[in-house]
């Protein structure tokens, strides 16, 4: 498949440099010329492979980020999954289980030993664990870290080589990114994608995703001020069961999805 793709769009590496040998004036089947273009014309199969899944992995970082700002974050628990070839970033792992709080309990008879007091607040969190969300669900809300998780976004792309080359158009001195392969291309243009379409906390300019704005409550109706960016119930019982209730249905229903695209392939 990979080779069907370089033969359809273009070589994946050293781009300027295989282009110019294969139509270089003195390029012949028979000689060096050509034996110097399949050298510069091989890559492995692995490295392509690798970096195809940071590209994408990244790009899924990014949509994911966009729909934790939008309010969306239920869509963003698959992201990052072991089973699949490529697994996805675990930067949202640590938003599905719940922080221990460990209150300031009696800790005098370790009569000042740090290990022992260690160990008394390791026996107490044993004694006293904490309850984990319904599968899911997320424990704490991705969107309270957005200034990490966009800063991690950002750590995700490359950094990008501006030097001067020759214009193939105009044969005039241009300053421009110094592109490589294919994937340099790809990487540049998801770059611009997120400067000209970027994650902020608040992308739609309005009360959708917004903390602090009075909400009408989906199960009961009754209005509530919202506590987090993708708060849709109140607080009562019956509503928060309705809706683990219904995070559980989607639950359910993405993995069934996902199944069913698993057996199609």
């Amino acid at each position: 498949m990979i080779i069907a793709w370089c033969m359809e769009v273009m070589h994946p590496y050293n781009i300027d440099v295989v282009y110019g040998e294969l139509t270089d004036e003195q390029f012949d089947l028979t000689d060096m010329t050509a034996e110097l273009a399949v050298r510069d014309a091989t890559f492995s199969i692995e490295d392509f492979m690798k970096e195809l899944g940071k590209l994408y992995d990244t790009a899924r970082f990014y949509t994911a980020l966009k729909d934790i700002c939008d309010g969306n974050s239920d869509y963003t628990y698959d992201m990052y999954d072991e089973e699949k070839r490529f697994t996805g970033l675990p930067y949202l792992e640590r938003y599905k289980h719940s922080i221990p709080e460990v209150p300031d309990i009696d800790v005098s008879s370790a009569k000042g030993d740090l290990l022992k007091e260690m160990q008394l607040y390791s026996k107490y969190q044993e004694e006293h664990p904490t309850e984990e969300p319904p599968e899911g669900e997320y424990a704490t809300e991705p969107f309270d870290d957005y200034e990490r998780l966009r800063d991690l976004l950002m750590e995700c792309v490359p950094d990008f080589r501006l030097r001067l080359k020759l214009s193939p158009k105009t044969g005039r001195m241009v300053f421009s990114v110094d592109v490589e392969s294919v994937f340099d291309i790809a990487w540049l243009s998801l770059a611009r994608m997120m400067t000209d379409d970027p994650v902020e906390e608040h992308r739609a300019g309005n009360h959708d995703g917004m903390v602090g704005v009075m909400m009408c409550c989906r199960h009961c109706g009754d209005y509530f001020i919202r506590r987090n960016n993708r708060q849709e119930y109140c607080d009562k019982e019956e509503c928060q069961k309705a809706r683990n209730a219904k995070n559980q249905r989607e639950f359910r229903n993405r993995k069934r999805m996902a199944k069913a695209g698993k057996k199609g392939r």
